[in-house]
């Protein structure tokens, strides 16, 4: 890490808490979900390329000790003024 960021940029396949994934591919449903659903209802996904970031503990992620990874979109400053003033 130089003296000029806050970042580093690494490689390889451990994924940890804090990596920034960009423009990861995410879906998630178009419509809302009735409760109860219906047996017939039919469902269709949205896809999207979200900036997000690992919220998981590294050390369950190297110790393979959860089955999903919690993540959280991440917004630069400017772009949640943006939408803050939209």
């Amino acid at each position: 890490m130089n003296s000029t960021s806050w970042y580093e940029v690494t490689e390889g396949s451990d994924l940890l808490q804090g990596d920034l994934l960009p423009r990861c591919p995410i879906f998630r449903l178009a419509t809302e979900l009735q409760w109860p659903p219906a047996t017939d209802a039919a469902t269709t996904l949205q896809a999207a390329a979200l900036d997000l970031v690992v919220m998981t503990q590294s050390c369950d992620l190297a110790n393979d000790k959860v089955d999903a990874v919690l993540v959280a979109q991440y917004l630069s400053w400017p772009e949640v003024v943006r939408l803050q003033a939209a």
